[in-house]
């Protein structure tokens, strides 16, 4: 790899692991873990009543790191599982969990919105179509890099 490539790769890096700290930091402030932030994000986003099998995918963490999430959630009483359809399982608030959602999470939600709506819409559209672009072609080489071993 030459050097410039190399410093743009570094660059990117930089860049996820400060937005990845960032939010550790916002989570952390909100006395959750990152996973626990996640799940009660992944409620603001997808609703009350959604489908806990929807939180791994939403957030690309493993089922384990989830459900002991969801399990501490539980003891702190932001939130319950009710059994759904077979072995599916629906996440809810409860009236604690809500007023929390509302004090912790919302306000963070509200903060990307005013950061996204504050772009020209050209410079919004190129960032997901960048952002996408990138995601494609990195499963694309890895997949790849699978086949090739």
């Amino acid at each position: 790899m030459n050097k410039e490539t190399f410093n743009r790769l570094k660059k990117v890096n930089d860049i996820f692991s400060e937005i990845d700290f960032t939010y550790h930091e916002i989570a952390r402030q909100s006395g959750l873990s990152n996973s626990e932030f996640n799940v009660l994000y992944t409620l603001c986003e997808l609703g009350n009543g959604c489908l806990l099998s929807l939180a791994y995918k939403h957030n690309g963490t493993s089922r384990q790191t989830i459900e002991s999430a969801v399990r501490k959630l539980e003891k702190n009483e932001l939130m319950y599982l009710q059994a759904g359809e077979g072995r599916k399982k629906t996440m809810w608030l409860t009236p604690k969990g809500e007023t929390f959602v509302e004090e912790k999470i919302k306000p963070i939600l509200k903060m990307e919105e005013e950061i996204l709506s504050a772009w020209q819409e050209e410079e919004l559209v190129q960032y997901l179509h960048l952002n996408q672009k990138y995601l494609d072609d990195l499963r694309q080489k890895f997949n790849e890099y699978n086949r090739s071993k």
